[in-house]
């Protein structure tokens, strides 16, 4: 069982906003990128031997993953324009922990966030 993320809102500032929607784009993938390492992404490990070694074992998000979704942009003719695609990627993580620290009154040290015996409303 994963959690699931069922509504997300990112604000993003990278100096001149070129094109609005080429921009949102790509921060929307950046969080997806983002959401997959929170909750999903693993590296299943047993006996000192990894268990999930091709792709087809290695949960990654899809469309089914992705939740309602709002994008910020935050204008600033005054800077150079820079991408989007990296930088929304390393907030969602912490985002995320915190929500869940703040509903289960528990922070995880690790990721993926997945239900485990330390978090009771988690299993």
């Amino acid at each position: 069982m994963a959690l699931r993320a069922l509504r997300l809102v990112e604000a993003f500032g990278g100096g001149a906003v070129v094109n609005p929607g080429n921009l949102a784009d790509q921060v929307e993938g950046g969080v997806l990128m983002g959401l997959g390492g929170a909750l999903l992404e693993a590296v299943d490990v047993a006996g000192g031997r990894r268990l999930n070694v091709s792709l087809s074992g290695y949960r990654v998000p899809g469309l089914p993953d992705f939740p309602e979704f709002g994008v910020g942009l935050l204008d600033r003719p005054d800077q150079p324009p820079g991408g989007g695609a990296g930088a929304p990627v390393v907030a969602v993580a912490a985002a995320i922990a915190t929500a869940v620290a703040g509903v289960c009154g528990v922070r995880r040290g690790s990721m993926p966030l997945a239900p485990d015996s330390r978090i009771p409303a988690l299993r």
